[in-house]
């Protein structure tokens, strides 16, 4: 379990957009009326939302890797470990909205060109965002119950710690999940 890091890292990227995808959705989909119900209308629908149609399907991916990622977190925790100074880091979630998905919402899909940009700037931001271990940072999982902690081991290192536990504090023994780059999904023993 979780031995592929960088495919979960992806899937939390991925994830961390919904918002930017269900913006991009309302601001292009173009659907007059439902009827008449029949094939060629729907298949004149479909192909006047084809960016729309393929943003509802990265967010159903999205949602299906949360779960996903949950059912890998129910069966994958290693023995405790002590973690000290355990405080909270929610906040930073506001930093990713403003930084990152804001900015964003102001692209066009006007043209083929806009799309490519947009695509390169969403690839290149999520290579940044993998590489500098950032995430963590993912309004959505604050949405599906989950809270982010600050903690030190005993090796002095700074952990991140995503989990579902409402508080944590102080120094505590935790079962966790490394998901590579000092972060570990945690659970109270």
């Amino acid at each position: 379990m979780f031995e592929n890091k960088t495919i979960y890292q992806v899937y939390f990227y991925n994830l961390s957009l919904v918002p930017l995808y269900l913006t991009f959705i309302i601001q292009e989909i173009s659907i007059d009326s439902f009827l008449p119900l029949t094939a060629d209308h729907y298949k004149t629908i479909a192909s006047q939302n084809i960016v729309s149609i393929v943003l509802f399907i990265l967010v159903l991916i999205s949602v299906s890797a949360i779960w996903y990622i949950n059912r890998e977190i129910k069966y994958g925790l290693r023995n405790p470990q002590q973690y000290s100074n355990i405080k909270p880091a929610d906040f930073e979630h506001l930093a990713f909205i403003s930084t990152y998905i804001i900015p964003l919402v102001a692209f066009k899909f006007d043209t083929p060109r806009d799309i490519l940009v947009l695509c390169f700037v969403i690839i290149f931001m999520g290579l940044i965002y993998i590489r500098a271990g950032l995430y963590y940072l993912n309004p959505i999982l604050l949405l599906f119950g989950y809270k982010i902690f600050k903690a030190t081991k005993s090796s002095g290192e700074e952990y991140i710690l995503p989990t579902r536990e409402t508080s944590l504090t102080g120094s505590q023994n935790l079962k966790y999940i490394d998901f590579g780059g000092n972060i570990h999904y945690v659970k109270k023993t």
